[in-house]
């Protein structure tokens, strides 16, 4: 798992102690802002999928990830 920093061109290798904290499943807020007649409509359609926001952002983030390692 590689991150590459964009300023300096180089691709950064995660330590170990990053390695093991990500495999804890220890989680982060992740704060977006967005408009808020978009933020109803999207509140609206999980909740009428019988989904919370969260589950469809981390279903999103999985899928772009699985895209673009």
């Amino acid at each position: 798992m590689a991150l590459k920093d964009a300023a300096k061109g180089t691709t950064l290798e995660p330590s170990h102690k990053e390695l093991a904290r990500a495999s804890k499943g220890e989680e982060k807020r992740l704060n977006v802002m967005i408009d808020k007649d978009k933020h109803t409509r999207f509140r609206l359609a999980c909740m009428r999928n019988g989904k919370t926001i969260t589950d469809v952002v981390d279903s999103l983030i999985d899928d772009y990830l699985l895209k673009h390692p």
